[in-house]
């Protein structure tokens, strides 16, 4: 979903720059999960001075997705995510702005996994 604001608006927003954080959740949230419900959902939204981007799943979660990676694939040493938000923050300081890139693990009441959500907040140009 797509705040309308933004669609009526030119804003200039770097290539890319939540393509690494939905890859993850499908790759490593939603491919392993046995839920028959997945979901995805990615939100951008204006929120005075940033666009805010949401990216939630209900995926297995970073705690089991990284056990599998630990079986399958324990010598892969994985730095899409971490140049990502290098690139928020180099866009942040040259904009003097105050963005973010905040990843939330979700549990329901039993404390038991029910996938993730990141949220980048970047400066509106």
């Amino acid at each position: 979903m797509i705040d309308p604001v933004l669609l009526n608006e030119d804003y200039m927003v770097p290539s890319l720059l939540i393509q690494p954080y939905v890859e993850n959740a499908i790759l490593h949230g939603l491919t392993h999960s046995r839920n028959p419900n997945l979901s995805l959902t990615v939100l951008a939204t204006l929120e005075s001075d940033y666009i805010r981007y949401t990216v939630e799943d209900n995926g297995v979660g970073r705690r089991q997705a990284q056990q599998y990676k630990l079986k399958n694939k324990p010598y892969h040493k994985s730095v899409g995510l971490k140049i990502t938000e290098e690139r928020i923050q180099i866009l942040n300081r040259q904009n003097k702005a105050h963005g973010s890139v905040v990843i939330t693990d979700l549990y329901d009441e039993w404390d038991n996994p029910q996938g993730t959500r990141v949220e980048i907040r970047i400066k509106a140009i």
